[in-house]
């Protein structure tokens, strides 16, 4: 009979309504694994060979995959053995692919063999890992057999699992469908824990009748997982967090924890490394600004010092002066600031000088006023404001009038003479002398607008308010020889003062080497 064939097939189409039912045993190695396999193929009868060797270490002895096929009420099984599950996930994984060989229809139910006892973390890492090894939906499918229970019945055995204080067990018992127990001393028990051990993977087969029956997972996805694990445990920056995550790796090797475990305490580290690295980043901020602060503070202090220590009568610093008083020379940032202030002075002034530059260039290049004819617009200006000054030089003087006559009335004769003859001494004094020259129209230089203008008999009385505001037009000059005009005297300027100012702005630059030194032609126009 080949592995794939199961006892009783045969070639007919109705060979194909005959129900099978594969069965897997998994466990650690000296639980009681395989009695309690040769105790559901031969009923525990010592008349038929046992299928699967026992021993009573703790290391496996038998073949890596062993099977045997019986019976049941009609049902044919398929018990196989597996050796070495728990030696890894790698491991595990390699086992449980080897046996879809003997699993033609895939594994209806599993078998999870423990000895009666302390139910302890590591064992329930070793179904978690059997779990990840197994597939998805695997515990669903799984019975938990305990072995070595005594006289310990069935329903006590239950009751005591759900009502335990461990919260692991109450965890395993609240995801598997079903708890069986045995006891290998004593024959009594035998058809009984059988019968209560195929009913429950019977049980189990009808609940997932229907449902995809689990597919255990590639050993090599599995290889890969555990390097990546591996890359990721080396590169945490914790030593501490290193050692502990690679004891979890060698016990998920070992077969002691699952996948997910490590993948679990791995994610937690490496969010733990990021808070503590946050926070560590977030400590330098703070130091370096606290240092800076103080730094500041420091500044501050020495500055309030040295101002406290000058006085209250101290001379105040310019604004170009160093922020410490005690200081030489200005230090680093003063002198940036003072360099900033120099430039942005020195850019303002040299706008300014240009443009007074250029308005003065315009000024020299324009046509004098005489030269320029008045519009027409402009002269009926003249005339209307003309008007309305002699309108108001009337009133007034009528308002004058009005008061000189009241003042007359009040005042005695003799008075009012006087008055009168001291207003005609004054009139005469006010009036300039006429000179010689002024009578034949010859030009008389006016000292208050340098130039020679004409004298005040030869003027148009058109012209008149036009000289008195500074606006000359065009007139014809009288043909007199230049040579027999007069030489006027031309007044000398008020007296300059003997040295220039010891700065400009400031700067402590004398105020023509400082133009000098930026404008070498407006220097040669001063």
């Amino acid at each position: 009979m080949s592995q794939a064939q199961w006892p009783g097939q045969r070639s007919d189409p109705a060979s194909e309504f005959v129900q099978r039912v594969t069965i897997v045993l998994v466990g650690p190695p000296g639980e009681g694994k395989s009695t309690q396999g040769n105790l559901l193929a031969t009923g525990g009868s010592r008349i038929v060979a046992p299928a699967f060797q026992v021993s009573d270490g703790f290391e496996s002895l038998a073949s890596p995959v062993a099977y045997a096929d019986f019976e049941f009420e009609g049902v044919y099984h398929r018990i196989i053995d597996t050796t070495g599950v728990f030696a890894g996930p790698a491991n595990m994984a390699d086992r449980l692919a080897s046996c879809a060989s003997y699993a033609a229809g895939g594994i209806d139910a599993f078998v999870f063999v423990l000895r009666k006892g302390r139910f302890t973390d590591e064992l329930f890492d070793q179904l978690m890992a059997f779990q990840d090894a197994a597939g998805p939906g695997s515990l669903s499918r799984t019975v938990v057999a305990f072995t070595h229970c005594g006289r310990e019945t069935m329903e006590q055995l239950i009751a005591r699992c759900r009502q335990s204080q461990n919260q692991r067990l109450r965890d395993v018992v609240s995801r598997i469908p079903a708890i069986v127990g045995s006891e290998s001393q004593l024959p009594a028990r035998y058809a009984g824990d059988r019968s209560a051990l195929l009913a429950a993977t019977a049980g189990v087969c009808r609940a997932q009748r229907g449902a995809a029956k689990p597919t255990p997972m590639d050993p090599a996805e599995v290889r890969r997982a555990l390097r990546e694990m591996s890359r990721e445990v080396e590169g945490l920056a914790s030593s501490e967090r290193r050692v502990l995550l690679r004891e979890k790796m060698r016990g998920c090797e070992a077969g002691l924890a699952s996948l997910a475990a490590v993948r679990a305490a791995l994610q937690e580290a490496r969010e733990n490394q990021r808070r503590e690295d946050s926070s560590r980043d977030e400590r330098h901020v703070l130091v370096d600004e606290v240092r800076l602060a103080d730094l500041e503070v420091q500044r501050m202090r020495g500055a309030a010092e040295s101002l406290t220590a000058r006085g209250a009568s101290a001379r105040r610093p310019h604004a170009l002066s160093c922020c410490t008083p005690s200081c030489q020379d200005a230090c680093t940032p003063c002198g940036d600031v003072i360099q900033e202030i120099l430039f942005d002075f020195r850019k303002e002034r040299e706008t300014e000088i240009q443009r007074g530059f250029e308005r003065a260039d315009a000024l020299a290049q324009a046509p004098s006023e005489a030269e320029v004819r008045l519009p027409p617009q402009y002269q009926q200006q003249q005339q209307q404001r003309r008007k309305s000054e002699e309108e108001q030089q009337q009133q007034q003087q009528s308002q004058q009038q009005q008061q000189q006559s009241q003042q007359q009335q009040q005042q005695p004769q003799q008075q009012r003479q006087q008055q009168q003859h001291q207003q005609q001494q004054s009139q005469q004094l006010q009036q300039p002398p006429v000179a010689p020259q002024e009578a034949q129209g010859y030009p008389v230089y006016d000292a208050t607008n340098v130039g020679f203008w004409p004298a005040q008999p030869a003027v148009d009385p058109a012209y008149a308010d036009y000289i008195t505001n500074g606006l000359v037009p065009q007139m014809a000059m009288p043909t007199v020889p230049h040579a027999a005009w007069p030489q006027p005297k031309i007044p000398q300027p008020p007296p300059q003062p003997a040295a220039e100012p010891e700065s400009l702005y400031g700067i402590g630059m004398p105020q023509t080497a400082w133009l000098r030194s930026w404008f070498p032609t407006a220097a040669a126009r001063t």
